[in-house]
């Protein structure tokens, strides 16, 4: 099952009640909610600001390596227990990368969306990954004062790469910043899709590769 990590401590399987981690929004978010049999969170160990947890969620797939992944934590409750000191606690987060949380106010000229997403990925550490390789929107694109993540996806709202396409991005839970085609990833025939295999730990092409029709 995954586990969760506060300041360095794993926080015990037994108390978790429920996790959940959303990948159906901009930036990754969860929700964690647990039993404080130690008293760890709601005393010397509450949260204060900029604090975070550490969800490690394991793969069952060899292809895959699991996933481990900080947030940042944005909202905090403590629920008091009937007849026991134990409380339950309460935790939603969003990934932790810090320059797309940051409030900025910054210009991009003469730069279609594909580009600036690259940038922004480059900037921020985070990987790129896309089905196409330009966008027909260039133009000026102005964040005004709100989170990067905020503006890149009214960016995304606003892309355009043809009337056929559909343009849309996220951050994955692999810290990869997804700009893609909706519309050309639907028709595209999987049949001809080679996966190849990659090293978790360094992204090295291994030799081997993977059939999707196999």
């Amino acid at each position: 099952m995954p586990t969760v990590y506060y300041s360095g401590i794993q926080l015990p399987a037994n108390c978790i009640k429920k996790i959940i981690v959303d990948s159906n929004k901009f930036m990754p978010a969860c929700y964690v909610y647990f039993k404080d049999i130690y008293n760890m969170l709601h005393d010397i160990g509450f949260p204060a600001d900029n604090a975070k947890i550490t969800i490690v969620i394991p793969s069952y797939d060899s292809l895959l390596g699991q996933i481990y992944i900080d947030f940042k934590i944005t909202k905090y409750e403590v629920e008091q227990r009937p007849n026991s000191s134990a409380k339950n606690i309460h935790i939603w987060g969003i990934c932790n990368i810090e320059k797309l949380l940051v409030q900025k106010y910054q210009s991009f000229p003469n730069t279609t969306t594909y580009n600036l997403m690259q940038s922004v990925a480059t900037d921020s550490g985070l990987g790129f990954v896309s089905n196409i390789d330009t966008t027909s929107d260039s133009q000026t694109w102005n964040n005004y004062g709100r989170e990067t993540y905020k503006f890149l996806q009214n960016t995304c709202n606003s892309a355009w790469a043809g009337e056929s396409s559909f343009i849309w991005g996220f951050v994955d839970l692999y810290y990869n910043l997804t700009y893609v085609d909706i519309e050309r990833a639907l028709a595209e025939d999987i049949a001809t899709i080679n996966w190849h295999v990659t090293s978790i730990v360094d992204q090295a092409l291994v030799n081997s590769k993977i059939e999707s029709n196999t």
